[in-house]
């Protein structure tokens, strides 16, 4: 919120003095993932913590939204935890940032590590 300026106002009986204030809105310009590598290299089973940076003047603060592929995560912070799975591997990581009906959006492809699993022969 801004300071624009004052109002006076005099009269024979009394005087106002108001501050008038201005809501200034600032579309998201800007959005990045952290770590920014791409693809995003993951060993299954392993938590990792991404972030979705919006540039900080964005007025109102923007709504966060995952995905992964086409599937909405139900994490609508700024901070992911996201839990390596091979179901994810070679999917797209969404993160869409939305203000006053404007949307801008960031993306990485999964690449998951599998575990190798070794059987004996019988």
């Amino acid at each position: 919120m801004f300071q624009i300026g004052n109002f006076i106002k005099n009269s024979h009986l009394n005087a106002i003095n108001k501050r008038i204030f201005f809501k200034i809105l600032v579309f998201v310009r800007n959005v990045s993932l952290s770590p920014n590598d791409n693809p995003l290299t993951i060993k299954e089973g392993t938590t990792i913590k991404v972030t979705c940076s919006v540039n900080s003047d964005a007025y109102p603060t923007p709504v966060i939204q995952w995905y992964i592929g086409d599937t909405e995560i139900g994490n609508n912070n700024e901070t992911l935890e996201l839990t390596a799975d091979k179901i994810h591997d070679g999917k797209i990581l969404h993160c869409l940032a939305t203000n006053y009906n404007k949307s801008l959006s960031s993306t990485t492809n999964l690449n998951i590590l599998c575990k190798l699993y070794l059987f004996d022969e019988l």
